[in-house]
């Protein structure tokens, strides 16, 4: 390929002019000859040569004039729907024309890669993301950090990344007879999220990549986040409708009878509900289970499996609100439903942090807890005046896990008394959700979502820690915010061993229902449900758990058993922390220690 030119901007006219004339001749020539014709290749090395001139000789006007998807389309994109037409065929020449196509999309993944460096060296910017010099590309000087969505190039770069993920997809899909490795597309794909978060595009190529390896869970999960995306792509929707057919399908094959139980949840919170209980108790133990099961488990056996969950409860809950906003009876009806079973599945997220305890999956569900969390933070309108909710299990969940997580924290009275406390720096489930939308207006994230770029790494100890600070964070705030008709106070408790939360209704907030407050949110619904025994067994209609005692026990379960946080971590961690305020809090009552129940 010869040398990149530059090109004064007064010559885009006469460039525009040569490359409208490229374009109209590669058309004339692709009539004509065969797509392996060395006269068709010419042309189009020629054009995609002067489109790159023309992209770096005025970029706005380029830009405005939609070049770079003109690029992929007159010289890489039709020419790959004619080489698979032809290898449709099947005719005697098959294997000259597979090694023509492999040969095609081997120099388009080349070209890209040049245009890639060419894009961060013109434009000063450092994606960070290809190692440049193994490719022999020299005068590129990066900067420290990568840029931000709105910098000159960085589209560019993005739609580069997308491209070269969609040649290395071809590429494998070339090869009909051996295993398909779809690592190169996967981390290119993967690289352009992370330089634009909020286009949902490379979500969806995501959930394709995931549909060939029959990853249900994973599939759903990038097709969801291509549909919650700022800028979400516009097949994801009829694609999660064709996936959850082929999800339906998967449950009748002998070979999934083993994700039985995880298929159908995938099933039930992407779809609408199939019955008056959006979460049926067979589900219910089902989730458990694969929540708990740190051997055996599907679900904890995918590194970002339960966080996957929490998000697809997440849409579940959007897509109801939505359509609560209708101010339908029904509708508000079902998402008040719906709403009920996301805070059952946060509840065994809780539950499972504690029965993990020094097991394989524990960070992976307490990392799910700790967005829930965030969530329920963000979306605070949707639930806070659903009046079921106030007998919920999942504060007395909330409450048991607070006690265990690491006791030096509800020791230091400094992380008691701030309430004004926000994560200063990201966890890796922050980075992976970035561009969800119903945590994009998180206003206590926004520290953390500032930090992103340039925020130091974590050890996993370092880690666990932190996210246990968040939780803790979270019920001060559920404890110091206006009042929450949804939620009984968390009260803290003096012991002579450090502080202790429970749940329990508390005069410091009215325990009568207040007409609801819409917001946006839908109206209460209220669910008779027979007695429940002291245990919490699950009945159909457990979402609504009858009044019970929600004082921790003295003698609460631990999460996290290792040794207490020492002087030098803590040091180390509160380097990165605002300072602490020493003034205490009024707003949380700290009466003497409850009894056991």
């Amino acid at each position: 390929m010869a040398a990149p030119r530059a090109h004064p901007k007064n010559k885009y006219p006469e460039l525009l002019s040569h490359v409208e004339g490229l374009e109209k001749r590669l058309r004339e020539i692709a009539r004509e000859c065969d797509v392996t014709h060395p006269q068709l290749d010419a042309a189009r090395t020629e054009l995609r040569e002067r489109i790159e001139d023309l992209l770096f000789c005025d970029y706005e006007a380029a830009l405005k004039a939609d070049f770079e998807t003109r690029l992929w389309k007159f010289c890489f994109y039709r020419h790959i729907e004619e080489f698979r037409k032809l290898l449709r065929q099947r005719g005697p020449s098959q294997d000259v024309i597979a090694r023509s196509y492999r040969a095609f999309l081997t120099s388009a993944s080349g070209f890209y890669l040049a245009l890639l460096a060419r894009m961060q060296a013109h434009f000063n910017i450092d994606v960070v993301l290809v190692d440049l010099t193994r490719l022999g590309l020299d005068g590129f000087h990066a900067r420290p950090t990568p840029p931000g969505p709105g910098v000159a190039g960085v589209e560019s770069c993005h739609r580069c990344l997308v491209y070269l993920g969609d040649l290395a997809r071809y590429l494998q899909q070339s090869f009909p007879t051996r295993a398909h490795s779809f690592h190169a597309a996967r981390l290119h794909y993967e690289h352009a999220l992370r330089l634009l978060p909020d286009d949902g595009g490379p979500h969806n190529q995501l959930a394709v990549l995931s549909t060939y390896t029959a990853e249900y869970l994973a599939a759903a999960y990038h097709y969801v986040r291509s549909i919650l995306a700022h800028a979400p792509s516009t097949n994801a929707a009829d694609n999660l409708a064709r996936l959850l057919g082929e999800t339906r399908q998967a449950l009748a094959k002998p070979e999934f009878m083993a994700q039985k139980g995880l298929l159908t949840l995938v099933i039930t919170l992407c779809s609408p509900p199939a019955s008056q209980d959006p979460f049926p108790a067979t589900l219910r133990q089902q989730l458990q289970a694969l929540l708990i099961d740190h051997k055996f488990s599907p679900l904890l056996a995918d590194p970002l499996g339960p966080l996957r969950v929490a998000v697809l409860s997440m849409y579940s809950v959007h897509v109801a609100a939505a359509a609560a906003e209708t101010r339908e009876e029904q509708a508000q009806q079902q998402c008040a439903a719906i709403v009920l079973r996301h805070f059952d599945i946060f509840s065994l997220m809780l539950d499972a942090c504690v029965a993990l305890v020094a097991h394989d999956g524990h960070e992976r569900v307490m990392a799910a807890a700790k967005l829930l969390a965030d969530w329920s933070r963000a979306r605070v309108a949707l639930w806070r005046d659903l009046a079921p909710l106030r007998e919920h299990r999942v504060w007395r969940s909330l409450s048991s896990l607070l006690n265990g997580p690491i006791p030096g924290l509800l020791q230091d009275p400094t992380v008691l008394s701030n309430t004004t406390w926000s994560q200063p720096l990201p966890l890796p489930e922050d980075r992976e959700v970035r561009g969800l939308l119903p945590l994009r207006d998180a206003a206590h994230l926004g520290l953390v979502h500032a930090a992103l770029p340039d925020a130091p790494a974590l050890s996993l100890v370092e880690e666990t820690r932190l996210r246990a600070r968040c939780l803790i964070s979270f019920g001060l705030w559920l404890n110091a915010a206006e009042p929450l008709q949804a939620c009984p106070p968390l009260l803290l408790h003096s012991t002579s061993t450090g502080q202790r939360f429970s749940s329990a209704t508390s005069p410091s907030r009215p325990t009568h229902t207040a007409p609801p407050r819409m917001h946006s949110a839908p109206a209460p619904v209220t669910h008779t449900a027979p007695p429940h025994p002291p245990h919490h067994s699950h009945s159909s209609d457990s979402f609504v758990p009858a009044p019970v005692s929600f004082r921790a026990p003295a003698s609460a379960p631990a999460l996290f058993t290792a040794e207490p946080m020492d002087d030098d971590f803590g040091d180390q961690l509160l380097d990165h922390l605002p300072a602490h305020s020493s003034t205490p809090v009024a707003a949380i009552p700290l009466p003497a220690p409850a009894s056991a129940p």
